[in-house]
């Protein structure tokens, strides 16, 4: 049972008398706007587009003078960012509650419930409060009912109220379709079905947001197309309007780009066209100097007139050509094919005769030795220690131990706070990069800053470099890790030879180094200090001498620091 009452105009409390028809236990309260034009022209709301914002709905009674607010809230449409679910949320501001934007020009009608019913004397006064704080968006021309139906729901749909009219016999598949789906909607049996729905898209929703996002660039119309202009002197505010407009082409001296009206795609195919020799050389060259040290034209950055002349132009041809067609502009093969090659796979070993002819290789009569770049030192080094963690792809940036008092140049409250856990030991490419705040051990061994795009690295030698490898916090945990590592073996000293340079030591090796694990062990037992075998890494697993863990450390820094694991051999 219940009863309808309509109002007009924005009505912050509206009131409904119970009758001898009227509920005790009311369960739900029912508000839906109608349609129907005001004086001044407009629909259920009060807004221009005849929507409105029911920003809080809540009900009291005479007899206990205590609001009590909905559970539950559902309707035939919801506005995408004003759900009916925020008219009940509590929050009485004007960026929250149910509107129809949208839906506005349709009967829409919405269904409020109790988790418990609302006891209600047959001589009640029920006060319904409505709270609408969106600017000119209130509620015009509403209805408002009352139930005491344990499980009230949505009432049809236009489209299936008429298909529900049509004789059983005479209904169409349209007809059954709508029928079909409106039960879906509504059929208390499939409520569990819909819940499960509503948790599963929920989820889902979680899964896509969590996920990073990026801009991507759209090209406009061609009626939207921003007009370019020279700029004279290469002042924005000086362009030259005697000219006219620029179209979009490629130098004459190159192939033509083969487009009356050219767009970012024709550039692309024109960068990668069979008859556009250009690109693949100087990704081949590359390629080839990321491997060998420096490339078959030496000026990376430069392959114009006041570039350097290739070594080997012949070769260079054929890598490029062989590219394009045979690989299919795969860098996979290309740098599978260089590295099976029998040039690659030369000793590095040189003899007085041969440095005096070639002291450069250009002519590639050897292996060049490379220093590793600054994410290969440090990842070569955890992994020769056992700590570098490769089982996880992706994910966010993380921050190495950096030294005390970094950034105090820009940020003079900032602190920057390091990873934790197996972050700590993730691959140097997802070390976290600030352009003010350079991770310094990155900075010492050439790695840019990435305030500038550079073609390819400067590598240098510097006595900071050895400094670095000796005394920076990640070498220092890495010598840790590879000395406990090397201890769980019967020959602590070839085990962690042989991780750190893939190699059994020699016998003059050996001796060297026993004699400087003999020296820190004695060190250690006279001074008695054990920091450098658990500072940053962490204490002594159970069962492991000091002494000898610090001895360990030391020989395995040592290890670290020899030429042989610094340079590529």
């Amino acid at each position: 049972g219940g009863c309808a009452q309509r109002r007009r105009g924005i009505v912050p409390a509206a009131r409904h008398r119970a009758g001898p028809a009227a509920a005790r236990d009311i369960s739900c309260q029912g508000a839906a706007p109608a349609r129907g034009a005001l004086a001044d022209g407009g629909g259920p709301g009060r807004a221009e587009n005849t929507n409105f914002v029911l920003t809080d709905i809540s009900v009291s009674t005479r007899n206990t003078q205590t609001q009590h607010r909905f559970a539950h809230a559902q309707a035939s449409f919801n506005q995408s960012d004003f759900p009916v679910a925020q008219a009940i949320d509590a929050h009485d501001n004007a960026d929250s509650g149910w509107a129809i934007g949208g839906g506005a020009d349709h009967d829409q009608h919405a269904v409020f419930t109790f988790d418990d019913p609302l006891i209600v004397p047959d001589d009640g006064l029920i006060t319904l409060h409505l709270s609408q704080q969106y600017n000119t968006h209130g509620l015009g021309r509403f209805r408002i009912a009352i139930t005491d139906h344990a499980t009230p729901s949505l009432a049809l749909a236009e489209t299936a109220t008429a298909a529900s009219k049509v004789p059983r016999d005479d209904r169409t598949p349209l007809h059954w379709t709508t029928l079909t789906r409106e039960a879906m909607h509504t059929a208390e049996s499939l409520q569990s079905l819909r819940d499960e729905e509503a948790a599963l898209e929920s989820a889902i929703n979680d899964v896509q947001t969590a996920i990073p996002t990026t801009l991507v660039m759209k090209r406009l119309t061609d009626d939207t197309l921003r007009t370019t202009k020279l700029f004279l002197g290469g002042t924005f505010l000086a362009p030259d309007h005697d000219r006219g407009p620029l179209e979009p082409a490629v130098p004459d001296m190159l192939h033509p780009l083969g487009a009356s009206t050219a767009t970012r795609i024709d550039l692309a195919r024109w960068l990668v066209a069979h008859d556009n020799p250009l690109t693949s050389r100087v990704q081949v060259n590359r390629a080839w100097a990321r491997l060998f040290g420096s490339g078959l034209v030496n000026s990376l950055d430069n392959f114009g007139v006041q570039g350097k002349r290739p070594s080997h132009p012949a070769l260079l041809d054929w890598l490029a050509l062989h590219w394009q067609t045979n690989l299919h502009w795969s860098s996979k093969a290309l740098l599978k094919l260089l590295v099976m090659s029998s040039t690659y796979r030369q000793d590095a070993a040189i003899d007085a005769d041969a440095l005096a002819k070639d002291p450069n290789n250009r002519l590639l009569s050897r292996a060049s030795r490379i220093r590793l770049s600054a994410e290969q030192l440090r990842d070569t080094a955890l992994s020769a220690a056992g700590l570098l963690k490769t089982d996880r792809i992706g994910g966010p940036s993380v921050v190495p131990r950096l030294p005390e008092g970094m950034l105090p140049q820009a940020f003079t409250t900032f602190v920057q706070q390091a990873s934790t856990g197996d972050d700590l030991y993730r691959r140097g490419l997802y070390t976290q990069w600030r352009r003010t705040g350079h991770y310094p051990t990155f900075a010492t061994f050439d790695a840019p800053s990435r305030e500038l795009c550079v073609v390819a690295r400067e590598r240098s030698n510097t006595p900071l470099q050895a400094l670095a490898m000796l005394n920076d916090a990640v070498f220092v945990e890495a010598a840790q890790g590879l000395a406990r590592r090397s201890m769980a073996s019967d020959d602590p000293i070839g085990r962690a030879f042989e991780c750190a340079l893939a190699r059994k030591p020699t016998a003059q090796e050996r001796a060297i180094l026993q004699s400087v694990h003999d020296e820190a062990l004695s060190r250690a037992k006279s001074k008695g200090t054990l920091a450098l075998a658990t500072d940053p890494i962490g204490p002594l697993p159970e069962g492991v001498d000091p002494q000898e863990a610090v001895a360990m450390t030391v020989t395995c820094n040592v290890l670290l620091n020899l030429d042989e694991f610094v340079n590529r051999p």
